[in-house]
C-alpha cells in the first residue's frame, strides 16, 4: 500500500510531518517509518514490473482517446498510439509508471512540469499536446501526457545496424543543439539524452523525446535515490551522478559528446577511450569537439548547446563533400596534396642527377659501375624500395576507405616498372636515353600516387554510408 492510499492522521498544528506522505512524525526526522521503508527498498526491477496495459484492458478507460497499439515500453512507462478523439488526430499516449506517480503531491508537481513542457514548439523537440490523470482503479491514479506521433525509428535501433558514417553524425549533432538550446533558455533540462530518446521521422530529422521528463521525477525523493529516473548511467554526466541536486543544463551537453562519440565510433567513451580519429578517419578537429563535450568539469565543457553546435557546423564546412559515386576518388588540390606534388618532383631531380651524368660520359657497355660512383646509384635504388612501400601501404590504407584497391595499385605498380626500367637501361650507354625518357614518363604516375596518399581522409569517410534521398539507414 502506498502513502497517499491512506489519509494521514490528524496532527497538532506546528507539529513535525512527513515530506512525502504528509502523516504527523513523533520526532524532528528526515520521512516517516513507512516512507523510509520504501525508499531503503530496492527498485521493481523489469521482471517485477506488472506487464503494461493491453489497448483492449485501456478501452474506454481514458477520456478523450481510443488507445489503437502498444508502441513501447520503458522505466518511465508505456507508450501507446492512440487517437484523439476530439481532434481525430494520432498522438504518442505515454501513461507513466504508477511507482513513478504514486503521491498526490508528485502529481501536481508532474502538472506544472507539463505545462512548461507543452510550450515547448521547436522543430526538433518532440511536442506535448495535453496532459491528464486517470484513475484506473481504486487507490491507482496514472498521468498520461499526449504527445506528437513520430513516424519513424529512434536512433537506438539505427546504431544497432553499426555506427555512422561522419557526414550523418555531423548532420544529427547541429538540429539536437539547437533544440537543446532552446528548452536551455526556458529553464527546462532533459538530464537523459540518449539515442532511445533521439527519434528520427521519414525525412531522417531528428527530434528529443521525452524531454523534461527526467526532471519531474527528482521530487520523488525515492526514487531519485535510485538513480534510475534522473538518466541512464552510461549517457549520465559525472555531477549528475555525484550531486543529483546540483546538475543544470550542461549535463545535457555531456550526453550529446557521448551520443556523438558513440555515433563515430560505434562503442560508448568509457575509461581511458580513444579519441574518434584513432578509430575511425574523421577530421582531428572532431576530436576537440568531442573532447570538450566529455570534459568532467562542467565549467570546461562547452557553456551552452549554441557554442557546440556552431563547433560542429564549422568542422562540416571544412570537410569536404563525400564521393556521389561508389568507386570514385573526389580529388582536391589542398596544400597536403600541392605539398606531396613538390616534395615528390625534388625526389624525382634527385633522383635523375646520376642518369645525367652518365649521359654526359658516356662508357662502353660493362664500365658503367666503374665510371659511376656506387652513391649516385642509391638514389634510385633508393626511389624504386620507397615506391614499393608506398604501393602496398597506400593501396591498403586507401582502398579500406571505399577507393577500389586495382585502381590505386595500378597508379604505384606503374611508377614502380618505370624506376625499374631506368635502373635497368642505365647500365648500358646505348640505353641511357631510353632510360631517360622512361623515367621522365613515370613522373604523372609518381604524381598521381602522391595524389591518392595525401587524399584527407575526410573525403572517403562517407563512402559506403547508408544516406538515400536524405534518409537514413532504419528510418522509414
Amino acid at each position: 500500500m502506498s502513502p497517499s492510499s491512506t489519509p494521514p492522521p490528524a496532527r497538532a498544528p506546528g507539529a513535525p510531518t512527513c515530506p512525502r506522505c504528509g502523516s504527523a512524525l513523533a520526532s524532528q526526522t528526515d520521512l516517516c517509518p513507512r516512507c523510509a521503508l520504501e525508499r531503503a527498498a530496492p527498485p521493481p526491477t523489469r521482471a517485477q514490473r506488472a506487464p503494461a496495459a493491453t489497448p483492449q484492458q485501456l478501452a474506454g478507460r481514458i477520456p478523450g482517446y481510443e488507445v489503437l497499439a502498444l508502441i513501447g515500453e520503458g522505466g518511465m512507462g508505456a507508450v501507446y498510439r492512440a487517437r484523439q478523439t476530439k481532434l481525430d488526430r494520432t498522438v504518442a499516449l505515454k501513461l507513466l509508471s504508477p511507482e513513478l506517480t504514486r503521491d498526490a503531491a508528485v502529481r501536481e508537481r508532474f502538472a506544472r512540469e507539463a505545462q512548461a513542457l507543452a510550450k515547448l514548439a521547436h522543430p526538433h523537440i518532440v511536442g506535448v499536446h495535453d496532459y491528464g490523470e486517470v484513475e484506473l482503479e481504486p487507490g491507482t491514479t496514472l498521468c498520461y501526457l499526449a504527445m506528437e506521433l513520430v513516424e519513424g525509428a529512434n536512433l537506438r535501433d539505427v546504431l544497432r545496424e553499426g555506427k555512422l558514417a561522419p557526414a550523418q553524425a555531423l548532420a544529427l549533432v547541429p538540429p539536437l543543439c539547437a533544440a537543446l538550446q532552446y528548452a536551455h533558455d526556458r529553464g527546462i533540462v532533459h538530464r537523459d539524452i540518449k539515442p532511445e530518446n533521439i527519434l528520427l521521422d521519414a525525412h531522417a530529422a531528428p527530434k528529443i523525446a521525452d524531454f523534461g521528463l527526467a526532471k519531474l521525477a527528482e521530487f520523488d525523493a525515492g526514487l531519485t535515490s535510485t538513480g534510475a529516473l534522473l538518466g541512464t548511467p552510461k549517457y549520465m554526466a559525472p555531477e549528475q551522478i555525484e550531486h543529483p541536486a546540483r546538475v543544470d543544463h550542461r549535463a545535457d551537453i555531456y550526453a550529446l559528446g557521448v551520443v556523438l562519440y558513440e555515433m563515430l565510433t560505434g562503442e560508448l567513451p568509457l575509461g581511458r577511450f580513444e579519441v574518434p580519429s584513432r578509430k575511425v578517419h574523421v577530421d582531428v578537429h572532431l576530436d576537440e569537439v568531442v573532447l570538450k563535450a566529455l570534459e568532467k568539469a562542467p565549467e570546461r565543457r562547452y557553456q551552452q548547446a549554441s557554442e557546440m553546435k556552431q563547433r560542429v557546423e564549422e568542422v562540416g564546412d571544412a570537410a569536404p563533400a563525400a564521393p556521389t559515386r561508389q568507386g570514385y576518388v573526389q580529388f582536391t588540390w589542398t596544400r597536403g596534396t600541392g605539398t606531396a606534388a613538390v616534395c615528390l618532383l625534388c625526389w624525382s631531380i634527385f633522383s635523375l642527377l646520376p642518369w645525367t651524368s652518365i649521359y654526359a660520359y658516356p662508357t662502353p657497355a660493362g664500365d658503367v659501375f666503374q665510371t659511376v660512383n656506387a652513391w649516385q646509384l642509391l638514389p634510385s635504388i633508393a626511389s624504386v624500395s620507397l615506391a614499393l612501400a608506398a604501393c602496398v601501404l597506400a593501396a591498403l590504407r586507401v582502398a579500406t576507405r571505399g577507393v577500389p584497391f586495382g585502381w590505386v595499385l595500378a597508379s604505384y605498380v606503374l611508377a614502380l616498372l618505370a624506376h625499374a626500367w631506368v635502373v635497368l637501361n642505365a647500365a648500358t650507354s646505348s640505353g641511357v636515353q631510353l632510360a631517360f625518357g622512361a623515367y621522365v614518363s613515370a613522373l604523372p604516375f609518381v604524381l598521381l600516387g602522391g595524389a591518392v596518399w595525401h587524399l584527407r581522409r575526410d573525403e572517403h569517410a562517407g563512402l559506403g554510408s547508408s544516406f538515400v534521398h536524405g534518409g537514413l539507414r532504419g528510418a522509414r
